[in-house]
This record gives structure tokens, sequence and C-alpha cells, in this order.
């Protein structure tokens, strides 16, 4: 088993044994940790689960920007009835002042 240990200049230096490593150093020993081993198939499950999320969040932004187009839309259906409503109380006011 390897270990570790930083040096006054900051460099991680590995030693085969504690035995080997500077007496100044000794409270700084580590046991080495292994690099991370990953299977192809841990690798493609990452790498779907990120793409899942990817699509996820784009069709969430799809969803709100199809909501936000959707209020739009009402507001001006109801901005056009109000103005038709308007104009069919200003003909109807032009119309009762010319019979009188």
């Amino acid at each position: 088993d390897q270990v570790r240990y930083m040096d006054s200049a900051g460099n991680i230096l590995f030693v085969d044994r504690p035995s080997d490593v500077p007496k100044k150093y000794i409270l700084q020993v580590m046991t080495a940790t292994p690099t991370p081993y990953l299977d192809k198939r841990a690798l493609a499950e990452l790498k779907r689960k990120k793409m899942q999320a990817q699509a996820d969040q784009l069709r969430q932004e799809r969803q709100r920007e199809a909501e936000a187009r959707r209020r739009r839309d009402q507001q001006e259906r109801e901005a056009r009835k109000e103005q038709r409503e308007l104009q069919r109380q200003d003909n109807a006011d032009r119309m009762s002042r010319g019979t009188n």
C-alpha cells in the first residue's frame, strides 16, 4: 500500500512504506487513494442520465414558452373582443344620437 505526503514546496509525493517518509512530514502521511475506475456501462449510464436531464430541461423550457404564447394569445383575443364591444357601443351611441 502506497502512502502520500506533501513536502514543504507543496509537492505531493508517494512512497511505498510509511517508514520512507521523512520524519518532519510523518504527520501528513495519508493512504494513497486509488484512481476511481468507471466501467463502460457506468459511463454510458452517466451519459444517458445527463442527456435525459438536458432533454427534460428543454421540454420544460418549451412548455413554458408554449404556456406564455397561450397566455399572450388569450390576452390578444380578449383585447380584440373588448375593442369590438367598444366599437359596437360607439356605433349604437351614434345611431341613437342620429335618431333623436
